[in-house]
Order: structure tokens, then sequence, then C-alpha cells
């Protein structure tokens, strides 16, 4: 067993948006090296949009909430296991933005791994953004899936982190992906754990409260010279409730800028 420690950066004017949230079950042909092709969210299958037309596999410089950060998984016998992540937030307001909730998108594509040089390339230029296999409960549900103004689908979407529904060319073929974020997110919460003064200036410690990346099944095993990467973009949401007096739709989920969180670092255990 080894583990892999994660330093997370900010996603803004450094990494690129190569998620490819099409989510193919199945290839829809062969390359001429072999490889499986799967389809893409700017194939021409579905209609264009703002994300696959402007952003996907663009540097991102709009997101001020992302971070982001990457693990190489090496050829053998594989289950990767998250163990623990803790984030610092530097308090900016009156009111403490205290994150609830923590959100990530997991992407995974093949790689050719060379053990003598530590050096790997992809013959994918995007990540396979893997499936949500979390539950939810009703609350997160909708705010996961609501699509007015200020809510988390509209701020990130907003930013170039999340496409709109995609749609096929073909009214008449329907919708491929009603909610992407919803059924792209993993999704757990955060524990506050401490809270720091330095300088008349407050900090707050999370930790997640249970995992929130999934794992290898027990038989995965890669063959020399293949291995796998494995992409995290991450964000933090806070809630916000009004008072108890009226009957109002609280609590909504707001979305943590990057440039709040003074830290956040983590390892995964790798079997």
């Amino acid at each position: 067993m080894v583990q892999s420690h994660m330093l997370w950066k900010k996603r803004l004017n450094d990494d690129r948006d190569d998620m490819d949230f099409v989510m193919d079950p199945n290839p829809v042909g062969v390359s001429p090296n072999g490889l499986p092709i799967f389809r893409e969210i700017n194939d021409p299958l579905f209609s264009p949009q703002t994300f696959s037309t402007v952003n996907y596999k663009q540097v991102n410089t709009q997101d001020i909430y992302g971070m982001h950060s990457t693990i190489l998984v090496r050829p053998g016998v594989r289950k990767v296991r998250q163990v623990y992540i803790q984030m610092v937030v530097k308090q900016k307001q009156n009111d403490f933005q205290v994150p609830s909730v923590a959100l990530a998108f997991l992407g995974i594509r093949p790689i050719q791994y060379d053990s003598s040089t530590f050096s790997y390339t992809s013959p994918y230029d995007y990540f396979f953004i893997d499936t949500n296999v979390n539950m939810v409960c009703e609350n997160s549900r909708k705010e996961l899936s609501d699509n007015s103004i200020g809510h988390v689908w509209d701020t990130l979407n907003s930013v170039g982190v999340v496409p709109d529904a995609i749609n096929f060319s073909d009214p008449g073929d329907g919708t491929f992906r009603h909610f992407p974020l919803l059924d792209a997110s993993f999704y757990t919460n955060w524990s506050h754990t401490a809270t720091t003064t330095l300088n008349n200036q407050v900090y707050t410690t999370h930790e997640l409260s249970s995992p929130i990346l999934s794992h290898f099944a027990d038989t995965t095993n890669l063959t020399v010279g293949n291995g796998f990467e494995l992409k995290f973009q991450f964000y933090s949401l806070y809630p916000s409730y009004l008072d108890a007096a009226v009957n109002t739709p609280d609590p909504v989920l707001s979305v943590l800028d990057s440039d709040s969180i003074a830290s956040l670092t983590g390892y995964a255990d790798i079997i």
C-alpha cells in the first residue's frame, strides 16, 4: 500500500476544461490504432452550447471557485481509497461562510506509463468523467438541479464549469443528459473542526466527514506500461439559512470562492 499526497491548486488561469460530460457507456467506434472512440460534448450529434464551443478543452479563465489536483495510478493491482482531505478557509465576511458540502468531479483517462523515466502520455486529450455513485437527499437533489439564478448550477455554469442539459441536434431525439451537475458530481459534507484567529483574521478548518472519492474494483489489474490518470475538480458549498419566523425555501447553497481557501491538502491510500 502506498499513499498519494495531493496539493490542490486554483483552477483559474491554470486548469483546462477537459472533462467530457457526455459519459458514453459504450464506445461508438475504434480508432486506427485500436483504441475505442467515445462521443464528446462537441460531437455534431449534440446541439452546440457555450461549454462545448467556448470552454471545452480551453484554459479556464473564469472559474473563481474551483480547485484541482491529479493522481497517477501506476501498473499493478490497484484500488484507490480516499482517506483524508483538510481545508482551511480565510473568513473574509462579517458572517462565517462555513462550508458544509464538498462537491467534486472525477475524471479518468488511461495512460502509457514508463517506469524507468516516470513519464507518461495519454492517447486522449480529455478526461472521461466518472458518473455519480452518491445518493443525495431530496433537498440536495433540488439544489443540484435548480437552474434558477444564484443557485449552484447557475453559478458554476456561468464560469464555464458545467454545461447546460446536453441535447441532441435533432430535437426529435430528446435530451442525452438532463442535469450534468447532479449526474456527475460526487457529494459529501465537511466537518468544522477548528477556528483560529491570527492578526485579527479568522481562519476555520474543515475536514471531510466521509470519503468523496470512488475506488477501483478489487480486481483492477493494470498491466506493465499501463496506468490511469485521475483528475479532480473540487468545490466547497456553504448554506444560508434565514430566520424561521417565515416559511422560506432555505437553505440556499452558495459556492465558496477559491481566494478564500488558505489551504487544501489531503492524501489517498492506493492499495
